[in-house]
C-alpha cells in the first residue's frame, strides 16, 4: 500500500512465524527472522537502511512475541492452552509491527499516526488474522503428519491473491 514516497507491505511471512514459535527452542525464531527479513529484503534490492530498520523492528516484534509465548509455559503438543498462548504471542508482535511501521512512514510521509494505524476496512487485522489462521493451521497439519501441507496451498494463495485487492485505493 503506497504512502507517498514509501509503501507499507503485506506478505504471508507471519504465518510462518506461528508453527516456529510453537515448535522450535526459544530464539530460533528470532534468528530466523533475523537472516531471513534482511537476505528476502536485501534480494529485492530494498536500500540498506530500509533494510535495517526493518530486519531491527521485526526482531524486537518477533523476540517479544517469544517472551509472551514462554510466559505460558506450555508443550510444542498442541491444545486449546497452546493456541491460545500463539495467538497472544502473535497479537503482541503484530502491536508492535504495526506501531513502528506506522511510525516511520507517519515521520517520512507525515501522515497521522492513528491514521496508519487503523486503516480502511480494517486490513491490518484482516491481515494479522488470516496470517494468524494459516500458521494455527499449518501448526495442526505438521503435528498431525507433514503430508498434509499441501492443504494449506489454496488458502495461502487465495489471501496472498486478496490482499491487492482490499487496499484502499487512493484518488
Amino acid at each position: 500500500m503506497s504512502h507517498g514516497p514509501e509503501a507499507e507491505n503485506y506478505s504471508l511471512t507471519d504465518a510462518l512465524w506461528v508453527p516456529t514459535l510453537i515448535f522450535a527452542k526459544s530464539g530460533v525464531l528470532t534468528l530466523a527472522v533475523l537472516f531471513g527479513i534482511a537476505a528476502g529484503q536485501l534480494l529485492r534490492g530494498w536500500r540498506w537502511y530500509k533494510v535495517g530498520y526493518n530486519v531491527a523492528q521485526f526482531v524486537v516484534a518477533i523476540s517479544v512475541a517469544e517472551v509472551v509465548f514462554s510466559f505460558f509455559h506450555v508443550s510444542s503438543s498442541l491444545s486449546l492452552m497452546v493456541w491460545l498462548a500463539a495467538s497472544i504471542a502473535m497479537l503482541s508482535y503484530f502491536a508492535l509491527n504495526e506501531l513502528f511501521i506506522s511510525f516511520v512512514i507517519s515521520l517520512i510521509d507525515g501522515e497521522s499516526l492513528p491514521t496508519l494505524l487503523v486503516l480502511p476496512d480494517g486490513l491490518n487485522l484482516l491481515h494479522a488474522a488470516g496470517n494468524l489462521t494459516i500458521g494455527l493451521l499449518a501448526a495442526l497439519v505438521w503435528s498431525t503428519g507433514p503430508v498434509g501441507i499441501p492443504l494449506l496451498i489454496a488458502p495461502m494463495v487465495l489471501v496472498f491473491l486478496g490482499l491487492p485487492g482490499l487496499a484502499p485505493r487512493r484518488t
